[in-house]
């Protein structure tokens, strides 16, 4: 591990306490989403994980003892175990879930498939993964404490979301005379091109089929799809 960028003087770790801002807290929520299933489910052991950057999810994945292996592009500012993006990478060993949060839209749009059926070939069952939704929504948290006992305790989040009237376009051929060509979002989940059941149509014609789809109720913008593995015959 490169103890260098923990230094509290060094460069990276204003970037890596960002998290921890007031502002950020309800984005934080997506952690708890990430780590959720992978340590309930009896049946997931083992972790293939893209995009790692900080490695939060990982840290909380072993300290339950499960084996998380992360994979990021980026080792300037990330300390990942092997450095490769989701179509470079190559392993003979397949994992129990793999997941990608927040790293698809990195990707161009026409790719996402090819991306879809790399992390199912690594898998041994699961493919987990969050991608950002560019709709609407209302979040309101209620909670109430009014009697000395856990019977007294109220907590009910509602929220709501909806497309976007005017729904956005994103410059794509701008995107593809970048250097920087992993930085921008290319696509988001409600775009002009890009609706939920255009992504659902999506998911499923790369032999994947939908087990939950939620999102982080405190900031609708994370869109999480817990996706399985089809058997052949499955697929139309």
């Amino acid at each position: 591990m490169n103890n260098k960028l923990y230094l509290k003087s060094s460069e990276w770790y204003k970037y890596y306490t960002g998290d921890f801002h007031d502002t950020r807290k309800n984005q934080f929520i997506s952690i708890f989403y990430q780590v959720k299933d992978i340590i309930i489910k009896t049946d997931i052991s083992s972790v293939l994980e893209f995009g790692t950057g900080r490695n939060v999810s990982k840290a909380i994945i072993e300290h339950f003892g499960i084996k998380h292996y992360s994979v990021d592009f980026d080792n300037k500012r990330f300390i990942p175990d092997e450095v490769s993006t989701i179509m470079e990478f190559k392993s003979d060993k397949k994992f129990d879930i793999v997941c990608a949060f927040q790293v698809l839209e990195h990707n161009p749009l026409d790719s996402i498939k090819d991306h879809l059926t790399k992390m199912k070939s690594l898998s041994k069952e699961y493919v987990f993964i969050s991608v950002p939704y560019s709709g609407r929504w209302i979040s309101i948290n209620l909670e109430m404490n009014f009697l000395p006992t856990r019977f007294g305790r109220w907590r009910k989040n509602i929220f709501f979301t909806w497309p976007r009237l005017f729904k956005k376009a994103r410059p794509i051929e701008q995107y593809r005379l970048r250097e920087d060509k992993y930085n921008p979002h290319w696509w988001e989940v409600g775009d002009k091109n890009l609706s939920k059941k255009d992504f659902t149509a999506l998911i499923e014609n790369s032999g994947l089929k939908i087990e939950k789809e939620f999102h982080n109720e405190y900031f609708p913008y994370h869109l999480f799809y817990l996706l399985k593995k089809t058997s052949i015959n499955q697929i139309t």
